[in-house]
């Protein structure tokens, strides 16, 4: 066992094998639920897995996986069928007994014969609890593959050519990181509560065991090639060293985040990484940089392009906890995850529920930007800026507000309506950003004494302070705020007006000048 343990630790097969078949045979192999056809010279156990499966391997793999071989080895019932071998005689009794199998008819079971992607993609389904009969029934014999697919247990549907060995060890890896139905309990992990596989060895493979025994665990995953703007890095290796990992999330942050954001930020994260994750949830929720699917395919992680911008890649399981996470990357040859368990599904629907409770109070303001007469003006080489005042039911606005400014507006409403949302989406998004610390807020203050320039753009959209007054000191006394923007802005600008608690007051859109 301490041998089994320092390999996997090492990111090594236990027996060596060069395709995703092999590896994921290894696996299984080492949970005792995958058994050779023989040895080789060496006396490492050879699977033949380029060889079709036949019908009797299906059933006893079936059997494995439901964590019932000591139920079935130790069943008394009668063989109905006549051409079962000895070494499956009993799990083929036991099958036909618990209902799993009826044979092909004329007391034969087709023990010899090739089975099909349908057939063992059914009893995987079975296993996981799903029925293909009766009023609960979710798929049916003929579209097991498929329905598999669909739902993730697979990659892809195998619903043509011929169902190899191999396909039954990466189908049943596969199987074995997928909740069991209605529940969030893995299928490994139901078989580690029945003592059908030892903890040891599945936490040895990289399985979850109690939810955190591998939390914090640096694992490194090697770059296959570089190119100019990204580390590619093999899905397969990840998917070897994070079994449960099934979508994943590529995008960047600016690394101030952990300085600033950390200390406006009003949402439930209590850490930097869930901060991350959020974030990443509320992209894919809007649509932004939605998930992907783990695949046999390259995973392409974007390296550091500024001195403080970082690329993030998160990994999520089937229940969209996020089980691996790098946020740091220098261009070397691996690129370093940490395990994590952070409940990705909680953390977005609590943010978004404070979300709604802050955009309860819009449109109970009426929201303006007189645009008539604007105060001052400055030419800044490309163009005038000019101080506009924003009115709150008829009265200019004095301190303790935010003002939310959004110069891709139509941009960003456009894409959100692209993807079947809303204005109110957009809110939602504005809202968002806004409980993030977005970099769009800024605060105004009617002691004059605290204001910010909080540029959004090159055509320096932010607030501004005018009609200062100043005593014989030289301090602030008073001044009036304004929203500071460009006389000629190609883009519409969105106003909205917050109080200091975070509520969306009302909001107006500046249209564009040019």
């Amino acid at each position: 066992m301490m041998a089994l343990l320092l390999t996997t630790a090492l990111g090594l097969p236990v027996w060596a094998a060069d395709s995703d078949a092999g590896q994921a045979a290894d696996t299984l192999y080492s949970l005792g639920l995958f058994r050779g056809t023989g040895t080789d010279e060496q006396g490492q156990p050879r699977f033949d897995l380029e060889r079709p499966a036949l019908r009797s391997e299906a059933v006893v793999m079936l059997i494995r996986l439901m964590g019932r071989e000591k139920e079935a080895l130790a069943c008394t019932a009668a063989q109905p069928f006549t051409d079962v071998p000895q070494w499956a005689d009993r799990y083929v009794a036991y099958a036909y007994e618990q209902g799993l199998t009826n044979g092909i008819g004329g007391g034969q079971f087709g023990s010899d014969l090739e089975t099909t992607g349908n057939m063992y993609l059914a009893f995987v389904l079975r296993a996981l609890g799903y029925r293909d009969s009766g009023a609960e029934a979710a798929y049916t014999y003929a579209t097991a593959a498929e329905f598999a697919a669909q739902i993730g247990v697979t990659d892809r549907a195998y619903t043509a050519g011929q169902f190899l060995r191999g396909d039954i060890a990466e189908v049943s890896l596969s199987a074995l990181s997928f909740p069991l139905y209605g529940t969030e309990r893995l299928l490994i992990q139901a078989l580690v509560e029945d003592g059908a596989v030892s903890a040891a060895s599945a936490q040895a493979a990289g399985f979850p065991v109690d939810g955190s025994s591998l939390v914090g665990q640096k694992v490194s995953i090697a770059v296959v090639k570089q190119e100019y703007d990204a580390a590619i890095l093999d899905a397969a290796q990840i998917k070897r060293a994070f079994p449960t990992a099934c979508q994943f999330y590529r995008g960047n942050y600016w690394q101030e985040t952990e300085e600033q954001v950390m200390e406006v930020a009003k949402t439930p994260s209590t850490s930097l990484e869930e901060l991350l994750v959020l974030e990443a949830m509320l992209n894919d929720h809007f649509g932004d940089i939605p998930l992907e699917p783990v695949t046999d395919s390259a995973l392409y992680f974007n390296p550091v392009d500024e001195e403080d911008y970082r690329p993030l890649l998160l990994l999520l399981d089937h229940n969209s906890n996020v089980v691996g996470m790098c946020n740091s990357y220098d261009g070397g040859d691996t690129v370093v995850f940490t395990r994590t368990n952070i409940q990705a599904v909680s953390l977005l629907e609590e943010f978004l529920a404070q979300v709604a409770a802050r955009l309860a109070r819009k449109d109970q303001v009426e929201v303006a930007v007189d645009t008539s007469d604007p105060q001052g003006g400055w030419n800044d080489g490309t163009g005038m800026a000019y101080h506009y005042p924003v009115y709150i039911d008829g009265e200019e606005l004095a301190g303790d507000y935010w003002l939310a400014l959004d110069l891709d507006y139509q941009w960003k409403l456009d894409g959100i309506q692209n993807n079947g949302g809303s204005f109110d989406t957009y809110l939602e998004y504005m809202m968002s950003n806004l409980l993030l610390g977005g970099s769009m807020i800024t605060m105004t203050d009617d002691n004059g004494r605290e204001h910010s320039y909080g540029e959004l753009s090159e055509e320096y959209q932010s607030i501004y302070a005018y009609d200062e007054h100043w005593d014989r000191d030289g301090n602030l006394i008073s001044a009036r705020y304004g929203l500071y923007t460009s006389a000629q802005r190609s883009q519409p600008l969105f106003v909205g007006v917050c109080d200091k608690e975070g509520n969306l007051l009302g909001y107006t859109i500046l249209e564009a000048t040019k």
